[in-house]
């Protein structure tokens, strides 16, 4: 009973956090990232920009968390899965690190860590792995 409970949130996290949409979710960080470094916004924008920022690092970390959490052998998943596992583990990190750099700005090199942002965008791998696919 506790197999087919295990198979079925399995399928559930695949079904939810499929490549689709997490390709999805890849994609429409482009925008977010161009808004919040290229355009003076107003404080309104800013929000919203803010807010699908952390909505698209959530649906990341949760993918990660939960995929993580339903494999079977959980050091053989993150072995296959190693691109996409030290990008989740980037995009994990990279807005507790924006959060403190704030506070050190005046430094140069760790304004440079903001960069890790951009790595969001090596989720586009997903798609042309899926691409392959069909």
């Amino acid at each position: 009973m506790l197999n087919a409970l295990n198979e079925r949130v399995k399928k559930i996290v695949n079904v939810v956090f499929s490549d689709t949409i997490m390709v999805g979710l890849a994609v429409l960080i482009i925008p977010v990232v161009i808004a919040q470094n290229f355009f003076h916004l107003t404080p309104q924008q800013q929000l919203l920009i803010t807010i699908i920022d952390w909505f698209i690092w959530t649906a990341f970390f949760l993918e990660f968390v939960l995929k993580l959490f339903v494999a079977e052998n959980k050091i053989k998943w993150l072995v296959n899965n190693w691109l996409d596992s030290i990008v989740s583990i980037i995009v994990i990190i990279s807005p507790l690190v924006e959060y403190y750099i704030q506070f050190a700005a005046a430094a140069p090199l760790l304004r440079m860590s903001r960069l890790t942002r951009i790595t969001r965008l090596t989720r586009l791998t997903r798609m042309i792995r899926f691409l392959r696919l069909i």
